[in-house]
C-alpha cells in the first residue's frame, strides 16, 4: 500500500476520534453530567477531561498532519476554496476546543465547587458550537471529494 493510501486510512481514525469526540461531549455527556449530584459532577469532570483529552487531540493531531499530507500530494486535484474554508473552520474548532476544554472546564469545576452552576451554560453552549464546527468540517470534506 501507498503512503497516500495509509495517509487515508489514518486520517479517517483521526477525523473519527477528534469529531467525534466533539459530537459525543453535547448529545451524550452533557446530559448525563447535568443529572449528577455537584460532587460527582466535579469528579467526573476531572476524570473525564483526563481520559477524554487524548482523544481529542490526538485525534486533531493525526487529522491535521495526514490532512496536510494528503494537501501537499494531491494539490493540484483539489478544490482551493473548499480547502481554504475547511482549513479556516479547522482552525475555528481547534481554538474553540482550546477554551472549552483548557479555560472552561476548569471553570466549571471552580464553579461547581462554590456551589454556582452558573458556567453551564456557557460550557455547553461552546460544546455545542465545537460539535456544529465539527460537522462543517465534515460538509467541507464532502464539497472536497465531489
Amino acid at each position: 500500500m501507498k503512503l497516500i493510501g495509509i495517509s487515508f486510512i489514518l486520517h479517517l481514525v483521526g477525523i473519527v476520534f477528534w469529531i467525534g469526540s466533539s459530537l459525543l461531549l453535547p448529545l451524550a455527556i452533557l446530559p448525563a453530567i447535568r443529572k449528577l449530584k455537584t460532587a460527582a459532577q466535579i469528579a467526573f469532570i476531572r476524570s473525564f477531561k483526563k481520559r477524554f483529552l487524548p482523544f481529542l487531540t490526538g485525534g486533531a493531531l493525526i487529522a491535521g498532519l495526514t490532512g496536510w499530507y494528503q494537501t501537499v500530494k494531491m494539490e493540484k486535484d483539489l478544490v482551493v476554496s473548499a480547502i481554504y474554508t475547511k482549513h479556516i473552520v479547522i482552525l475555528l474548532l481547534i481554538a474553540v476546543s482550546i477554551y472549552v476544554w483548557f479555560f472552561l472546564a476548569g471553570k466549571l469545576v471552580k464553579s461547581l465547587e462554590k456551589n454556582k452552576g452558573n458556567v453551564w451554560n456557557h460550557f455547553a453552549l461552546f460544546s455545542w458550537i465545537q460539535a456544529g464546527l465539527g460537522v462543517l468540517v465534515l460538509i467541507c470534506t464532502g464539497w472536497l471529494t465531489q
